[in-house]
């Protein structure tokens, strides 16, 4: 009877999809309110799916990697929606918080239970990416096999799989934090952390799954980006955290100019020299190390190059001179908050942030559009987060900055069309 009940078995990716959709729509679609911006951003959350079963099933590569591509696109898109937007309401779940609960703590042990499933693996090939990393990986493999006693498949396996749940963890805590303190809204941050366990990518891109894209270096700069936003209000933690991010994994550096624009002339100063200390750190550590080779530019990185031979991705399809116009669209989109170089508000950080990494898909040839992790959580903070965020800018996150105090007299409020028919009555 013991191997009745206790014969528990994994769904499949695709088994995986539709579950978590049905789920999805009943906890949180506003079925009173069918074609709502809330609804359609449920269905953008699933959107790379079918791009990942293609790739599961083994179909073509314009297939499966245009749909992908195809996918962080629409999620550029909405970016740049969401920084026009001024009113937006925050939609809570169908259940009571008591059921959020006990989903998102379900939802983890099935996370744990993929993570310690040994059967549910595949392991990758030699030259299964060309990621900044790579090369510590092999030099490293090269010590556990003179020291290790356990097989390096097991070693490996076991070590960047636990990597991969730690940061998972990392992402959630930061995820319910950083809503509690800069939205002030604990619900907030526990849907977003139940629908980040709900969806199939944390299943998919765990790394020797199936699929065989996963990898734990997807999620490690999202946990540090995500714990940077809840420290935002101490610049020098903040930098410190991007700096790090971008010192192991360099891509984050696109987030950059979005965070200048966020912190203002003062207090950026700040941050650069604190990202800039712990990122040249890092990259001493790593010469030191005998690391550096590492360091060293792909051509899969590199917009203006060829991609190399082993490469996987549209553009080994697609003519990669192409890859240039959209690398310039990308690095103006990157660059538009300097243009700007005020303080913005929190919302619009994370829409910038997100639809910067986001946009890196579209030139990448190292898999462009399969790495979802790098910004799939700051989307979700992006599509429930509430209209308004309090603190909101700089300005109020940081005592430092002084405002300006609003002198009482008979001139136009902000109440009314523009404040123009609206005027204040001096106070008698």
């Amino acid at each position: 009877m013991g191997s009745v009940f206790f014969d528990f078995h994994l769904p499949n990716a695709t088994t995986w999809f539709y579950v978590s959709s049905i789920l999805c729509v009943a906890l949180f679609f506003r079925f009173t309110r069918p074609f709502s911006l809330h609804n359609l951003d449920l269905g953008l959350l699933f959107l790379p799916m079918p791009g990942f079963l293609l790739l599961l099933e083994g179909r073509s590569l314009v297939q499966t990697y245009g749909w992908l591509v195809g996918a962080s696109t629409f999620v550029v898109f909405r970016c740049l929606l969401d920084l026009g937007l001024t009113k937006k309401t925050f939609t809570p779940s169908n259940i009571n918080l008591e059921g959020l609960i006990w989903i998102s703590v379900s939802l983890f042990v099935g996370l744990v239970a993929v993570t310690l499933d040994m059967s549910n693996q595949r392991h990758p090939g030699p030259a299964a990416s060309r990621f900044p990393v790579e090369i510590v990986r092999t030099q490293g493999e090269e010590v556990i096999k003179a020291q290790a006693v356990e097989p390096l498949s097991m070693v490996r396996f076991w070590t960047e799989r636990g990597l991969t749940l730690s940061c998972h963890i990392a992402i959630l805590l930061g995820l319910i934090f950083f809503a509690w303190r800069h939205f002030e809204s604990p619900l907030t941050g526990l849907v977003v952390a139940t629908i980040h366990l709900m969806l199939p990518y944390c299943y998919l891109l765990i790394p020797y799954n199936p699929l065989g894209v996963g990898r734990w270096e997807d999620t490690w700069p999202m946990a540090l980006i995500i714990w940077a936003l809840y420290w935002i209000k101490n610049p020098w933690i903040s930098g410190c955290l991007v700096g790090l991010s971008i010192g192991t994994v360099v891509f984050p550096v696109f987030i950059i100019p979005a965070w200048l624009a966020f912190f203002g002339l003062r207090n950026s100063v700040r941050f650069i020299a604190a990202g800039g200390a712990t990122c040249l750190l890092c990259l001493a550590c790593l010469y030191f190390s005998g690391f550096y080779p590492s360091l060293l530019p792909s051509p899969d990185w590199i917009a203006w190059s060829q991609p190399s031979a082993a490469s996987e991705s549209i553009w080994t399809i697609v003519p990669w001179a192409y890859r240039i116009p959209f690398f310039v669209l990308h690095m103006v989109l990157a660059l538009l908050p300097i243009l700007r170089f005020h303080h913005l508000e929190l919302s619009r950080l994370l829409a910038q942030s997100t639809m910067v990494l986001a946009g890196i898909q579209w030139w990448l040839a190292d898999r462009g559009g399969v790495h979802v992790l790098w910004f799939w959580p700051l989307l979700l903070l992006v599509v429930f987060r509430p209209s308004t965020t309090k603190p909101s800018s700089t300005a109020e996150l940081i005592p430092e900055l002084p405002s300006t105090p609003i002198k009482p007299g008979n001139r136009p409020s902000r109440r009314g069309p523009l404040g123009l028919f609206t005027r204040r009555r001096q106070k008698s």
